[in-house]
């Protein structure tokens, strides 16, 4: 009996596995964010009920001031994390500082750029953050 029970509870495991990842797929396919926000981004309820991503009010602007520090070469990366730092970058939830190996994760993240990479296809995101960062970025 104990083994049936087993069973059972593995098939549902897995199976609820499998109907997670085809959601999470299925919202990409849509241009919509399928995981948690990096830093300048927050989860919110979109108008149908779906759970989308909005620009972070108080962090959106250092992030696109990150991005204008360094795409126009005036800073290193260790420099522009300083400077970002200075200007509050910090993570929400904890308030401590972001390390330079975030602020490196964030200016490769294409995210910024209104698109997104899943399982291997370019989806162009209906997310707005590539307006307020500026044309000049590509990744």
């Amino acid at each position: 009996m104990y083994g049936i029970k087993v069973l059972m509870a593995k098939n549902y495991i897995d199976n609820l596995s499998e109907e997670a990842r085809k959601g999470m797929q299925e919202k990409a396919e849509q241009g919509i964010w399928p995981t948690e926000t990096p830093l300048g981004y927050r989860n919110v309820s979109g108008p149908d009920g779906k759970k989308i991503i909005a620009v972070e009010p108080t962090l959106a602007p250092i992030v696109t001031k990150l991005f204008d520090w360094y795409a126009r070469g005036d800073f290193a990366l260790k420099e522009a994390t300083r400077k970002a730092h200075a200007a509050g970058l910090t993570y929400p939830k904890s308030g401590a500082k972001v390390p330079v190996s975030t602020v490196h994760t964030i200016l490769r993240n294409r995210l910024y750029t209104g698109w997104f990479e899943r399982n291997g296809k370019l989806i162009q995101g209906k997310h707005v953050f590539r307006r307020a960062i500026g044309a000049h970025l590509t990744l």
